[in-house]
C-alpha cells in the first residue's frame, strides 16, 4: 500500500535545498523527501522505544547498500617455534 502526500506552501529556498540534498545523494527529489521522512519517523520510533541502536542499524542499512565490495583474501602466516 501507498501514500500520497501533497506538501503546499513549501517556500521555494527549502524546496531548492532539498533539491540540493537529493542531487548530493544522488536521489530524485521524491526519494530525498522519502529518505529524510522514513529517517524522522524511525529515529522518533528509537527515542521512544530507548533503542538507538536501531536508528543506527537503519541509517547503516540505508548508507551500504549501493555499496560494491570485495574481501581481501585472507593471509595464512605459519607458527614459528619460539625459543625461549
Amino acid at each position: 500500500m501507498s501514500a500520497t502526500i501533497t506538501v503546499r506552501n513549501l517556500d521555494e529556498a527549502t524546496k531548492r535545498r532539498l533539491q540540493h540534498r537529493a542531487v548530493d545523494n544522488g536521489r530524485s527529489l521524491e526519494a530525498e523527501v522519502r529518505s529524510i521522512l522514513t529517517e524522522a519517523v524511525m529515529t522518533t520510533r528509537a527515542a521512544e522505544t530507548g533503542s538507538t541502536l536501531f536508528a543506527a542499524a537503519a541509517r547503516l542499512r540505508d548508507d551500504i547498500q549501493d555499496l560494491d565490495f570485495s574481501w581481501p583474501e585472507r593471509i595464512v602466516e605459519h607458527q614459528r617455534e619460539v625459543f625461549a
